[in-house]
């Protein structure tokens, strides 16, 4: 497959995606700083490995959602993903824009398919259940027994009413947002080129699936984004281009992830090994001194055998060190060690 890589942000894109979430279901996500909590909460990576990372973007959307000049009910109106999901009016318009229809440019044969696309955008249906909607009453009709929502409905009664004052408005509002966007990237670009790089090595199990829906013979289009965090998003991935929304947080995620999983392991590996009474009063008898294996045996009456199979866990975590002394092994506590194992201990649990 032909891959081309975007060099910059879309910041329609980004403003679109950063509006829809504000807008979300109140039991919905409605930040980046939700987003990451939930993010921490199913992972199991700490917030403080997180919002290093997330606070610039964070207040980067701040900074978007307080200087942008437009009311509250219009930004609704656009933006209110009350379904549930990403579907909106604003996220319609944005796909019809484009795909290069601009109402107040249309003929008048052109504007009646156009508003057909657009309705199943917003309404989330195949275009051919729209087919008999060919004026104001037949929508109305149609609508009533469609299985939305009151304020998708009201939507689509405003679009088809006056489509071109509706595209117009999108439009200023965009045209605003993304103005604000592009004052608060410039910390944000460095991200990606690192992000076009790790693309290529990226074997996570969930992206090569995704990867293995674009045709072969295809073209796809990487778009870097910010504000999805490290959502990555597939799109029109039947036809060429197919478009690919390329979270630049996704392989810092992925990577903490991964890191957190093991230190999980080891954790419980770990506290199994000193959980078990006689390997913690040979670590007793070694705080003070190193010992071989023939003392540690005389002190704690146990046999060769039992002290060279307890040594050998300890060793397998390293919370103690051997040291071959001729036929002997003197072994001795690490305690540089030990302090680690229980300061990520308590760094991940408290």
């Amino acid at each position: 497959m032909k891959v081309k890589f975007q060099d910059h942000f879309d910041p329609a894109y980004e403003c679109i995606h950063l509006l829809t979430r504000h807008f979300a279901p109140p039991e919905g996500l409605h930040s980046t700083q939700d987003v990451v909590n939930l993010f921490a909460e199913k992972s199991g990576v700490p917030l403080s490995e997180l919002t290093p990372l997330t606070d610039p973007v964070q207040h980067a959307e701040d900074y978007i959602l307080q200087n942008l000049d437009i009311p509250e009910e219009t930004l609704r109106f656009y933006f209110d993903s009350s379904l549930g999901n990403w579907v909106t009016l604003g996220s319609a318009l944005y796909e019809i824009q484009l795909s290069g229809i601009h109402f107040a440019q249309l003929l008048n044969q052109q504007r009646l398919p156009a508003l057909h696309d657009l309705l199943s955008r917003i309404l989330d249906c195949p275009i051919e259940s729209l087919k008999t909607v060919d004026s104001l009453p037949e929508l109305l009709r149609f609508l009533r027994n469609y299985p939305r929502i009151e304020h998708y409905k009201y939507a689509c009664i405003q679009v088809f009413s006056d489509p071109e004052a509706c595209q117009a408005e999108f439009s200023q509002i965009i045209e605003q947002a993304t103005a604000l966007f592009q004052k608060v990237e410039a910390p944000f670009l460095h991200l990606i080129d690192k992000a076009k790089h790790l693309f290529h090595s990226n074997q996570h199990p969930a992206f090569q699936d995704m990867m293995a829906h674009v045709p072969q013979n295809g073209e796809l289009i990487f778009i870097p984004t910010l504000m999805p965090l490290d959502d990555i998003v597939l799109n029109d991935h039947n036809k060429s281009p197919s478009y690919l929304y390329y979270g630049v947080f996704f392989d810092a995620f992925d990577a903490l992830v991964k890191k957190y999983c093991q230190d999980i392991n080891r954790f419980s590996r770990g506290l199994k090994v000193l959980s078990d009474t006689r390997r913690l009063n040979i670590l007793l008898e070694l705080k003070n001194q190193p010992l071989y294996g023939q003392d540690i045996s005389d002190r704690l009456n146990l046999s060769p055998a039992t002290v060279s199979y307890h040594m050998a866990n300890l060793l397998y975590e390293n919370f103690v060190v051997a040291e071959k002394q001729g036929i002997y092994t003197q072994y001795s506590i690490c305690r540089p060690n030990l302090q680690a194992f229980f300061q990520s201990l308590q760094n991940s649990l408290l």
